[in-house]
């Protein structure tokens, strides 16, 4: 968890990016929605608190092989290593595979979206970034807040606060 916060707060921040949060919202986001992929955010969610909290370090393989499940099911990858801010939407799953140094608040992410490595390290991604379908971001680079990346697009250079890139390679647009 980011900051020592609760993770009742940011399960409230993960869920009011989708609907009002309040218990009975909760309830019908995780079991009734189709799609699903707010269950895989809460245990994501559950999963980094259980590894951060010494005294809950004992749940953590039962936590984690229900975490692994909706990683398969939903197919979303991400590292539970990897410091992410509140308000996590994840539009669709199937092929999100997040691999990055930090990730700020309010990030949206649709579906095979790829986040990663080369040789020039991890990106870094700040607040309010959106990612588009078929987006691919590569490298040790940055997206700066509020910037969003087009779909089908291939980011390998440093994005700007506030701009919108498309394209491959992605340009200004």
């Amino acid at each position: 968890m980011r900051n020592n916060e609760s993770l009742i707060t940011i399960l409230k921040a993960d869920l009011s990016r989708i609907i009002t949060p309040t218990l009975k919202s909760f309830l019908k986001c995780y079991f009734f929605t189709r799609g699903g992929v707010f269950r895989f955010t809460v245990w994501f969610r559950i999963t980094m608190c259980v590894k951060s909290n010494k005294l809950l370090k004992w749940l953590f393989p039962v936590v984690y092989i229900v975490y692994r499940h909706y990683t398969y099911k939903y197919g979303v990858h991400i590292d539970t290593n990897i410091p992410i801010g509140k308000g996590l939407l994840i539009v669709h799953g199937d092929g999100v595979h997040i691999n990055c140094n930090q990730i700020g608040d309010n990030f949206t992410i649709y579906q095979n979206v790829t986040i990663g490595v080369d040789k020039t390290g991890k990106p870094i991604i700040g607040d309010n970034v959106t990612i588009f379908p078929g987006a691919v971001v590569s490298g040790g680079i940055e997206l700066r807040d509020g910037c969003i990346v087009g779909a089908n697009s291939f980011v390998n250079k440093t994005v700007y606060s506030g701009l919108r890139v498309a394209g491959v390679p992605a340009k200004c647009i």
